[in-house]
Parts: C-alpha cells; structure tokens; sequence
C-alpha cells in the first residue's frame, strides 16, 4: 500500500477580521479577499503572502484588516489519519508540525474553487455527497503536500547553496 496517512476534514468556515482559536486539530487558513496582517499565539507576524498556512493545533489567532478593503479567508480544520502497516516506517507527519507553515501551491485559483465547494456542501452528511465533499478535501490536500515537496526541495538547495559559499 502506498498511502501511510490519510487526512479528513473535520470542519470549515468563512472567517472575517476577528479572534480565532484553531480545535485539538491542525488547520489550513485560505485568503481568499483583502490583505491582513496577524498576531499568532500572542505575536505579531509578518503580512499574509502566501496561497495557504497550516496552522498548528490549539494556534490563537487574532486578525486585523491590513488595506481598508474587506478581509475573508476559509478555515478548514482536519485530522491526520494514519493507516497501520508494519512493513513501512512510520513517517513524519509533514503537514501536522508545530510550527505555522506558509505554502505556494501550484495552483491557488483551483485551491479557492475547491474550498468554496467544499465550504458550500459542508453540511453534506449522506453518501455520496458526503463522499464527493471528502474527495475534494483530498484534491485540495494534493495541492498542499506538492506545496510541501517543493518546498523542502527549495529549503534543501538553499542550504546547499549557503554551504557553496562558504566554502568559496
């Protein structure tokens, strides 16, 4: 078997400027309107650039309006599932870490489609709708772990370019 997790959303919202406080699960943040900037636990970061942000667990939020225009995003709170098989090693949980990650996806217009449908049948519970709901959370988590892998692929040749000049 190829897959060692799974992930599954457990709830989603249309957040405004405001005070927000993540569950006992990890979520993702999608600005989808407006620009603001953000206090996390309590300090202060840098404006919202990026296509999507995981946050961590319990992570405390406090929002504010960063251009007088209207500021929204989508708040998907999910779980990590992992699938027990003891021929692999387990692996690390790249997407439930203790830290905020920010993500470029390849594609943030198909991320917003997708969190916009899934925002719009969130109270889909029979099969197979519920089941169409889960398989585009699946699409969306596609996108971000390909965020991911380029990611590290990006950290990795940075390091490697530090070294160079080092070295030089």
């Amino acid at each position: 078997m190829g897959l060692h997790r799974i992930y599954v959303w457990t709830d989603i919202a249309l957040i405004t400027e405001g005070e927000y406080r993540c569950s006992d699960s990890p979520a993702l943040l999608i600005p989808i309107k407006g620009k603001a900037s953000w206090r996390l636990n309590g300090q202060a970061s840098e404006n919202m650039m990026a296509d999507v942000y995981v946050l961590p667990s319990h992570t405390a939020m406090n929002i504010e309006n960063a251009s007088g225009n209207p500021w929204s995003a989508f708040l998907i709170s999910f779980k990590s599932v992992v699938i027990t098989d003891h021929e692999y090693q387990q692996e690390v949980d790249r997407l439930t870490i203790d830290c905020v990650q920010e993500l470029y996806t390849s594609s943030f217009n198909q991320m917003v489609r997708l969190a916009e449908q899934l925002y719009q049948g969130r109270h889909a519970t029979e099969e197979p709708e519920a089941y169409r709901m889960h398989a585009m959370f699946q699409e969306m988590l596609h996108l971000l772990l390909a965020a991911v892998h380029t990611s590290d692929e990006s950290q990795e040749e940075r390091a490697i370019q530090a070294v160079k000049r080092s070295i030089a």
